[in-house]
């Protein structure tokens, strides 16, 4: 994959990565920092968790780990924290 084809979003103030996008051509998948993710469509084996050597496909983990993989209503990030004015 071209790395210019992935998308990350920055939160604006913190400069923190919120979510990296990558489109494939017949789907995509979205994932945070802290390893959840959605996708849709086929992901032709393009993405894929790792634990140490071993390679688990998406949905492979949702039995141990079931919040790793978001449904389609959750949003990837929360509202961003309302910061309060300088002084």
């Amino acid at each position: 994959m071209n790395s210019s084809q992935c998308e990350t979003y920055t939160h604006v103030a913190t400069q923190h990565c919120i979510a990296v996008l990558l489109p494939f051509p017949e789907g995509w998948v979205a994932f945070t920092p802290d390893g959840r993710y959605k996708f849709s469509g086929d992901l032709a084996s393009n993405f894929w968790h790792a634990i140490h050597l071993c390679r688990f496909e998406p949905g492979e983990l949702d039995p141990y780990a079931p919040n790793l993989r978001l449904n389609d209503e959750t949003p990837l990030a929360t509202a961003a924290p309302r910061c309060s004015p300088s002084p």
